[in-house]
């Protein structure tokens, strides 16, 4: 895949493989020093470089909602309070296209910063990977992120459509952050394995050293590293989903 090609995506269905290429070539245009050393995604860089704002704001009490995409000009309610209360009543807001909102709750909080990284991350791979279809498209549907979407990975092509986008999404945005080789290679580097194994191995609780040190130089969450090595073929774990063609 050349570079002017991520301007002339079209698609909704991608293979795993189609999915990787993908990620290459994102890392390959807009973060190319990241794939010779593993270093922290910076979510909010990526959005600027693909000429999107964003802002923080109350888009949901909580978490129900960790992030969204203007695709076209719209509106949206913004709540007062992180915390859902009985009488409260959220202001209908304008909001340019091209604009990402980010839940403001993510704000402050250490323990969610690598759940705001993927939420982030992830509405960028949006705006790659499903730009056009979201535009054509913007009076039925909002790119609408929920808090646990990166909790794991799979789908048999069966799903309605956007929850097939959105999980496709999630592959998409693991594989930008943690590039496939990158990440196979010193997983066994950290484990002291002297040659990287042809075949999944089955996940045993000694590799949790490994999958945590992965997490902090990519600063990003545990269960992300394990699902991501899952998902590439180099663990096998039957407690999480599996990543089909």
């Amino acid at each position: 895949m050349i570079q002017s090609d991520l301007d002339k995506l079209n698609k909704i269905v991608y293979t795993k493989n189609e999915l990787e290429d993908l990620a290459l070539t994102i890392n390959r245009r807009y973060f190319p020093n990241r794939l010779e050393k593993i270093t922290p995604f910076d979510s909010y860089l990526f959005l600027d470089k693909l000429g999107f704002e964003y802002q923080w704001e109350l888009i949901s009490p909580g978490l129900q909602i960790s992030a969204m995409t203007f695709f076209s000009d719209g509106k949206w309610y913004i709540w007062k309070k992180s915390s859902y209360e009985c009488d409260d009543i959220p202001e209908e807001r304008f909001f340019k296209k091209r604009t990402v909102l980010v839940n403001k709750c993510f704000l402050g909080s250490q323990k969610m910063h690598c759940s705001e990284t993927f939420a982030v991350a992830h509405e960028g791979c949006h705006v790659i990977k499903d730009k056009r279809y979201f535009e054509e498209h913007a009076d039925e549907v909002a790119s609408i992120c929920k808090a646990n979407d990166s909790k794991r990975v799979y789908w048999k092509g069966t799903e309605p459509t956007l929850e097939l986008i959105e999980r496709q999404n999630d592959f998409l945005t693991a594989a930008v952050i943690m590039p496939k080789e990158q990440i196979k290679n010193e997983f066994f580097r950290i484990l002291r394995w002297k040659n990287v194994p042809s075949q999944p191995i089955k996940f045993e609780d000694y590799m949790k050293r490994g999958i945590g040190e992965l997490a902090k130089r990519y600063d990003i969450g545990f269960n992300v590293v394990k699902y991501r090595l899952q998902d590439i073929g180099v663990l096998v774990d039957p407690r999480l989903g599996v990543f089909n063609d």
